[in-house]
């Protein structure tokens, strides 16, 4: 997906960037139809498949992944809390 990406921070950048402007999404929302954002897990599914198969180490990727599941939930926490 991401091919120029050299270093594991860079592909973790892209990804938040990427999910912020609605690139990463899945099933549909009950509000009007359209695709939903992709959950944390998904996400952080993502993020792993594509750093390892980068050749990243697994333990580092295990991290980061696991602060990329984190940083989406809270994305995910904020955007509800404006419909609230």
């Amino acid at each position: 997906m991401y091919d120029k990406i050299n270093t594991l921070e860079n592909l973790y950048d892209q990804f938040v960037s990427d999910y912020c402007e609605g690139n990463f999404v899945e099933g549909y929302c009950g509000y009007d139809g359209g695709e939903g954002l992709m959950s944390p897990e998904t996400f952080k599914k993502e993020f792993t498949t594509d750093a390892l198969s980068k050749g990243f180490d697994a333990e580092e990727v295990s991290g980061m992944a696991d602060e990329l599941a984190d940083w989406c939930e809270c994305h995910l926490d904020h955007l509800r809390s404006k419909f609230n």
